[in-house]
């Protein structure tokens, strides 16, 4: 009953500001109101589980405006998280990481092989010295920061920051750490080749 009542209210409210907005208004009012919708219908299916008198029939059942409710949420859902991928400066893409990266002489090569990981190659030359150093291996990413040990350097690590078309790498261990000749160190800003 609680559900057929929040939805007429909804429904009205609807009609009623319709009457007084422009086209574009109305639709973003009208998203608004749906996405309301959703979000009652999911607090009333909550309640409902919450205070349950012990008859699973009443509780097991949905009505046909639930279900609709919940599949237009799930595509909102579904939108929304398009949107924020698209604008949100906290995921990069595969795309925005994979290439080449260089400051000076040095360069890093990336690749996304998903589930959170990228192979990387590092080549860094010192341009005051003849010295250089090579580290590879797998980057564990989350957002936008990833975290690099190359193999057989367990006391060396490297943070890699992807931020407005740059990337950011921090190396935390010393050279020697690293395998890399002396005076060698990643640490800097690369921009993407």
């Amino acid at each position: 009953m609680k559900q057929k009542l929040t939805i007429l209210i909804i429904l009205s409210l609807l009609a009623l500001t319709g009457c007084n907005l422009s086209g574009s208004d109305k639709s973003k009012e009208l998203e608004l109101k749906e996405k309301e919708l959703a979000l009652k219908e999911k607090e009333l299916e909550l309640s409902k589980k919450s205070s349950t008198d012990g008859n699973s029939d009443k509780a097991g059942k949905s009505s046909d405006a639930e279900k609709a409710g919940k599949s237009e949420s799930s595509s909102n859902k579904a939108e929304t998280t398009k949107k924020e991928e698209k604008t949100n400066p906290t995921i990069v893409t595969a795309e925005q990481v994979n290439g080449t990266w260089s400051k000076g002489e040095s360069w890093i090569k990336i690749k996304a092989i998903g589930g959170g990981k990228l192979n990387v190659n590092f080549s860094i030359f010192n341009e005051r010295t003849t010295n250089a150093g090579q580290a590879e291996g797998v980057a564990n990413i989350n957002g936008i920061d990833a975290t690099f040990s190359p193999k057989d350097f367990e006391k060396c690590k490297f943070t890699m920051k992807f931020t407005g078309g740059k990337l950011i790498v921090k190396q935390l261990g010393t050279d020697q750490d690293c395998g890399f000749g002396m005076g060698v160190s990643a640490d800097g800003t690369y921009t993407k080749k």
